[in-house]
């Protein structure tokens, strides 16, 4: 892989030009644009450099063939839409560092069964998780009271298998 399969411009990766397969994002990049790797369909990894700050809206979206991505420490919010339609994606494991999971970040991500969730998040957007059928549980790195107070938009879990929240002090059910 070689820099020409990226468009960055002052350090934000505005588009991804290559082929796919597995991709190690270079560590100039310090955020990634929106829509920067839409419909890469033959995108199979990725690992993001520790200086990563943001992820823009969409900009994994129908990368159909993504299996796993590699996020790192000093992300704090994932913005809409940011793994919509990944139907390859089965796990995930947020950093500590996010605070904020906006609208529709993993909705369609229908082979995702492994999601954990730092202590210190503090809101989940709308459909956030609807269409991941196969995802039954959460790991959640906070307390089951900490859970309850999070701030969960409409449908945050629509047409999910989600019905378990693992706690550190405990299970919380996930009623319909």
């Amino acid at each position: 892989m070689a820099n020409r399969d990226f468009i960055i411009e002052n350090d934000v990766l505005t588009q991804y030009m290559g082929q796919g397969g597995d991709v190690a994002v270079p560590q100039s990049v310090t955020a990634i644009d929106d829509r920067a790797f839409w419909c890469c369909r033959e995108l199979k990894s990725v690992v993001l450099p520790e200086g990563l700050k943001n992820i823009g809206q969409s900009a994994f979206e129908s990368c159909t063939s993504l299996k796993s991505i590699v996020l790192p420490e000093g992300l704090t919010r994932l913005c809409g839409g940011t793994f919509e339609d990944c139907a390859s994606l089965e796990s995930i494991e947020l950093p500590d560092t996010i605070t904020l999971m906006a609208d529709r970040v993993f909705v369609g991500c229908e082979r995702l069964t492994a999601v954990s969730l730092p202590a210190g998040l503090k809101s989940i957007g709308e459909y956030a998780f609807a269409g991941c059928t196969a995802l039954t549980e959460l790991r959640f790195g906070g307390t089951m009271a900490a859970w309850n107070a999070l701030a969960k938009g409409e449908e945050w879990h629509l047409d999910s298998g989600i019905s378990l929240v693992h706690c550190s002090d405990g299970d919380v059910a996930i009623d319909d």
